[in-house]
């Protein structure tokens, strides 16, 4: 069976008996022949990332998986036009600093937000600090200028919740005045069974 991110795992959590099972077939049947016609295998063209495809599990439902080299693992389960949009709305891959395997669900900032943010006065949490250094803590790019208008406690418990577990963390620490270290990057070939992943 090909390997699961949590992202996967928490989306078959929701599915009744009888789809869970019709999904393990799937990534049992998908790891002896990925190639198989009944997969109907093909790249989401709209994904954020170039390495993500679409195949089928039933007539209803579709596997979004990562393809790294001759290796996949799924990262996403769900009714058909529901798991294209999951595909759409996030990336899926390296972090460009940590080199670590992230799931990142894209921000959107609507263009009131952005105008009620700069009429704001109150002290942004993390203007201390560059953004390479919020890189090297393994924060996605597009994540960047949304942090950087972060300025309550409210707003960043919201935003640690769409990050990887590990970011988030590093990001709390911050807020709190603590020394946080960069992680040492991965080889940039780590297995993808190594993925970091958010809910």
């Amino acid at each position: 069976m090909i390997p699961m991110a949590s992202t996967f795992i928490g989306a078959v959590e929701g599915f009744n008996n009888s789809e869970t099972g019709q999904v393990f077939t799937f990534l049992n049947k998908f790891h002896q022949n990925p190639a198989h016609p009944s997969f109907s295998l093909e790249r989401v063209n709209k994904s954020k990332s170039p390495n993500i495809w679409a195949a089928r599990v039933s007539s209803d439902f579709r596997a979004i998986l990562c393809r790294q080299g001759e290796s996949w693992i799924a990262v996403y389960v769900d009714h058909h036009d529901q798991a294209y949009r999951w595909a759409e709305t996030h990336k899926v891959g390296l972090h460009p600093v940590t080199q670590q395997w992230q799931i990142v669900e894209m921000p959107v900032v609507r263009e009131g937000e952005k105008k009620s943010a700069r009429l704001r006065t109150a002290k942004a949490i993390f203007e201390k600090h560059s953004d390479e250094y919020l890189l090297s803590l393994g924060l996605p790019e597009e994540w960047l200028p949304v942090v950087r208008q972060v300025r309550t406690e409210a707003e960043l418990s919201q935003l640690v919740d769409r990050m990887p577990d590990d970011v988030g963390l590093r990001l709390l620490d911050l807020a709190d005045g603590k020394l946080v270290l960069p992680p040492a990057p991965l080889q940039p070939d780590a297995p993808l069974a190594a993925i970091e992943a958010t809910t």
